[in-house]
């Protein structure tokens, strides 16, 4: 199995969307019924959905993916181990918004419920 580090630009990267997420969640209520996807993300959007299955769950809620999981599909999906690294990197910011938006959202479930 091979490991893959994140590079600080990426790092930086995930830090960063993550911050905008929840800026962007706190300016509006409503989640919209669609959203456009810029061509060049659809490939780690399209593997992302296709890793639905593998969320590591935990007391309060989903944690993150699962990368042994994520790694061994990349590796399906062929191409060298850079594609794959930066595949792996774009599919890791959006599990960062994701795991933004599922937290907020359990707030405010934790707020109302008060």
């Amino acid at each position: 199995m091979e490991v893959l580090n994140l590079s600080e630009e990426a790092k930086e990267q995930i830090l960063k969307r993550v911050q905008h997420a929840k800026e962007a969640e706190s300016e509006k209520d409503e989640t919209p019924d669609f959203f456009e996807v810029l061509v060049e993300n659809w490939k780690a959007l399209s593997c992302f959905q296709q890793l639905a299955t593998q969320w590591r769950i935990g007391f309060n809620g989903a944690t993150g993916l699962d990368y042994t999981a994520v790694i061994n599909f990349l590796q399906l999906q062929g191409g060298n181990r850079k594609e794959r690294k930066e595949l792996f990197e774009e599919i890791q910011l959006i599990e960062a918004g994701a795991l933004a938006a599922m937290s907020e959202a359990k707030r405010k479930e934790e707020n109302a419920s008060r």
